[in-house]
C-alpha cells in the first residue's frame, strides 16, 4: 500500500512539475507547460469574473517569456484571459500566438486598437470579440498580411486594416524589475527580484 501511494505522490509531483498554472511575469498571467516549453496567457484575479486586479491600459503580450531560468514561446492566449477587462484599450499580439481562446476578448468595451503581428490570421469566433465595437476599433497588422485579414472571418469586421512595422529583435521594459507572481488557490504569492528582464520579441 505504501509504495503504490509513493507511486501516485510521485504522479502528482511531475503533473505539477509540467504545468505550472497561473504565473505572472512582468504583468501578465500565464499558464506554462514545460514539457512543450509553450506559454499561455490567462486572466488576472482569481478568474475571470473576479473583477479585480484585471488587465487595462495598453498591453504587449511577449513572443516569449522566461520563468524559473526556463525560456518558454507564447502560442497562445486561452479562454476568457482578457474577458471583462473594460479598462483594456489597447492590445499587441506577437507572431508567435497562434491560437486565441473562446471569449478571449469578451465584453473588453474600452479596446480601441488591435495590433496582430501573425502573417497568418488566427481561426477565431463572433464570441471572442463579443460586446466590442470592433467596427470603432483599428486593427494594425503585416504589411503583406492586410489582403488575409481583410478576408478573414471576423477580423475583417475591423473599421479600419491598417500596416504595422514589424517589433524590433529585443525589446527592453526598464520599468519592468522583473516580477513574478504565482497565483495558488485563488490568491498570489509575489516574488520580487531587482534584475532588470528583457523580453525578446521575434516578427
Amino acid at each position: 500500500m505504501r509504495k503504490i501511494f509513493t507511486f501516485f505522490l510521485s504522479i502528482v509531483a511531475n503533473v505539477g512539475i509540467m504545468f505550472a498554472s497561473d504565473t505572472e511575469v512582468d504583468g501578465i498571467w500565464y499558464d506554462f507547460d514545460s514539457s512543450t516549453k509553450t506559454a499561455s496567457v490567462t486572466y488576472r484575479g482569481s478568474s475571470y469574473d473576479s473583477y479585480e486586479n484585471e488587465y487595462s491600459g495598453s498591453v504587449s503580450i511577449p513572443s516569449s517569456v522566461t520563468y524559473n531560468s526556463v525560456a518558454y514561446s507564447v502560442t497562445s492566449i486561452g479562454t476568457s484571459a482578457f474577458r471583462n477587462c473594460e479598462g483594456l484599450t489597447s492590445i499587441e499580439i506577437p507572431n508567435s500566438v497562434t491560437s486565441i481562446g473562446y471569449q478571449a476578448f469578451y465584453y473588453c468595451s474600452g479596446l480601441k486598437s488591435v495590433t496582430n503581428y501573425a502573417t497568418t490570421p488566427q481561426k477565431i469566433d463572433s464570441y471572442d470579440f463579443k460586446d466590442v465595437e470592433i467596427s470603432l476599433c483599428t486593427l494594425y497588422v503585416p504589411e503583406e498580411s492586410i489582403d488575409a485579414y481583410k478576408a478573414a472571418d471576423v477580423w475583417k469586421k475591423f473599421g479600419n486594416i491598417e500596416s504595422v512595422q514589424k517589433p524590433t529583435a529585443s525589446t527592453t521594459h526598464p520599468s519592468l524589475q522583473g516580477r513574478v507572481g504565482v497565483r495558488l488557490s485563488k490568491s498570489s504569492v509575489m516574488a520580487n527580484s531587482s534584475l532588470r528582464r528583457t523580453v525578446t520579441s521575434t516578427p
